[in-house]
């Protein structure tokens, strides 16, 4: 088995992609359907702020900044060091879009 995760070997490889081919190759989707429950938030990130904040600081983050979210992630990591890009969207039903101006952040 290939080592997968923070520690493996293959862990910034990327196995699908939008353009960048001199030849056209097809790409498959993951897609996930789900219900948001009341107070539920999806978080899309890049390794930039999974590799600086963890994970049980990531969930105190969403909880405490329900107002900005993204902007708080992003801060954090950028506080741990942010070594590489930092990227964040946070969607969810409980978020003040017209407050914040944005739920995307990236640092």
């Amino acid at each position: 088995t290939l080592p997968t995760g923070k520690t493996g070997q293959r862990q910034h490889m990327l196995t699908q992609s939008l353009g960048g081919l001199a030849y056209q190759t097809s790409i498959a989707p993951h897609v996930l359907r789900f219900a948001f429950d009341k107070g539920d938030q999806l978080l899309l990130c890049s390794d930039g702020l999974t590799d600086m904040v963890g994970e049980s600081e990531i969930a105190k983050i969403l909880r405490e900044n329900r107002d900005d979210p993204a902007n708080a992630l992003v801060a954090a990591a950028l506080g741990g060091g942010g070594r590489d890009n930092i990227s964040a969207i946070v969607v969810g039903p409980a978020l003040d879009f017209a407050k914040t101006g944005s739920a995307m952040a990236s640092g």
